[in-house]
């Protein structure tokens, strides 16, 4: 799930991954639980998401954003932070209906260079929520607990 966005870098420059990750060594939050009950297709994507507001989530999302904007760093404009899961781009007809609920405790958060256009993501910072930072691997590790940022 993603939390935060900057704008588009053909390469990202190192002087914002370092800022990112003083953030993320930065922030506190306890670990929370996300549940999305709903399976909804758009006009170009299949998501899931959540019946209920996740204040959780939206609360450390805010923090983010915040210690983002205090740092002076770019955020891609006109996003709202939506809490989903993408399944699948594809067109097709739309539909929202419910579904036995999916849910994890979220435990780890973690910070991904997404290289536009390449399929390729980098794992730039790995953080465990209600403790400390541990080093960036250079694989991405399994997501089923973690948030993006």
């Amino acid at each position: 799930m993603t939390l935060a966005l900057t704008p588009d870098f053909s390469d990202m420059p190192q002087n914002a991954i370092d800022a990112l990750c003083a953030i993320g060594n930065a922030v506190a939050a306890e670990p929370f639980r996300l549940v999305f009950d709903r399976a909804v297709a758009t006009h170009n994507r299949v998501i899931l998401l959540a019946s209920e507001r996740l204040p959780q989530a939206e609360r450390f999302q805010q923090q983010l954003v915040h210690a983002i904007a205090s740092a002076g760093l770019p955020r891609r404009k006109n996003v709202r932070f939506n809490p989903h899961i993408t399944l699948s781009y594809q067109h097709g007809a739309p539909f929202d209906r419910p579904i036995d609920p999916y849910s994890w405790q979220v435990e780890e958060f973690v910070l991904i260079h997404s290289h536009v256009g390449l399929t390729l993501h980098d794992l730039a910072g790995q953080w465990t929520l209600g403790g400390n930072s541990s080093a960036a691997t250079n694989s991405l590790p399994k997501l089923a607990n973690q948030i993006l940022f």
